[in-house]
């Protein structure tokens, strides 16, 4: 049998043709966003990557479609309107006097426990809750769901998992969770992050979790928040945080699960954590991936204002002297 091996050139206008129909179907008929459609051509990009193919699925007539997409997404439907709201520790606690205190105690606290989990690691909706048949997500043959024999109770150095039967009954110094494998890591390097106890706050998200933990009855198998006693789904915890945001008065239809990570960041921007810091926590890949999170508060603007109001910080001398000097303009 002959091989025929096809010169670059002819190869990459193939695959440019095929594409152009490729991501018109994603858009058109697949109904995919296209910031999805990008990430999927990504993949498609590193596969050509890892085979040697020498080809490469950007060029100037995929780039001018998918600009075209982007402004089709705007005009249907504006992006400022499908940007999620946050959903903040106050909303958190609101959610328990609200609904939560009024379901059977233990259910109650199963949720309230997702909804602090959520904020505190900042969790996306598949990393941490499955559906209500308990299904975890499953991505290359590894469960990406968080597992109760990932979640660590620290007292001291000793760390107990939240599966351990002889947990002990008081709340630990410090909480951890490891991930195997997240959206942001695609080479499955894994995460483990830590969240310390605060003794002295009545609120400490950490001693909710341990005592859910400490009732759930959870197996090694189990994700955390599928043990025999209780399932909280996806579902669940996007009914409690729509009808929270309701009683609230705020829009539900820009509610959704992924406001819990929203809402992580919002705060972090509002204790103006470092950059690195909040790409740590939330586990991005760059600063770039979460700038379109940032919200700010009334304290934020109000320095903005202060520094824009103030006539000392940048004169005309010191324009004259630092920007238009001689040595500036070459």
């Amino acid at each position: 049998m002959i091989k025929v091996v096809l010169p670059i050139p002819v190869v990459q206008s193939t695959l440019n043709a095929l594409l152009k129909r490729y991501v018109v179907y994603l858009f058109s008929f697949a109904k995919l966003a296209h910031g999805t459609i990008i990430t999927y051509l990504a993949g498609l990009q590193h596969h050509f990557y890892l085979s040697d193919a020498g080809v490469s699925v950007w060029s100037p007539l995929i780039h001018q479609i998918l600009k075209g997409f982007f402004r089709l997404e705007s005009v249907e439907r504006p992006l400022s309107l499908r940007h999620k709201l946050p959903f903040t520790r106050s909303m958190v606690e609101s959610s328990r006097q609200l609904i939560l205190n009024r379901l059977p105690r233990f259910e109650g606290l199963a949720i309230y426990a997702a909804l602090c989990m959520g904020l505190m690691f900042l969790f996306r909706k598949s990393e941490y809750l499955t559906d209500d048949k308990r299904k975890p997500k499953v991505t290359n043959g590894v469960v990406v769901t968080l597992l109760a024999s990932n979640v660590h109770f620290w007292y001291g150095s000793t760390p107990y998992a939240a599966c351990d039967p002889l947990l002990p009954s008081s709340p630990p110094d410090l909480l951890s969770m490891y991930l195997p494998l997240s959206k942001g890591d695609p080479y499955g390097k894994g995460a483990t992050r830590f969240f310390p106890l605060a003794p002295s706050n009545p609120l400490c998200m950490v001693s909710f979790v341990h005592s859910y933990a400490k009732q759930a009855q959870l197996r090694a198998n189990d994700c955390f928040f599928a043990g025999p006693r209780c399932v909280v789904s996806s579902a669940t915890i996007a009914i409690v945080l729509k009808a929270t945001a309701l009683a609230l008065g705020i829009p539900a239809d820009r509610i959704s699960i992924h406001s819990l990570r929203v809402g992580g960041l919002v705060v972090l921007f509002a204790a103006e954590v470092p950059d690195s810091l909040k790409q740590l926590a939330g586990r991005w890949a760059s600063p770039h991936s979460f700038i379109t999170y940032a919200r700010a508060t009334l304290e934020q603007y109000a320095t903005i204002a202060n520094a824009l109001n103030n006539p000392a910080l940048v004169t005309a001398e010191q324009v004259k002297m630092f920007y238009s000097s001689p040595m500036r303009s070459r």
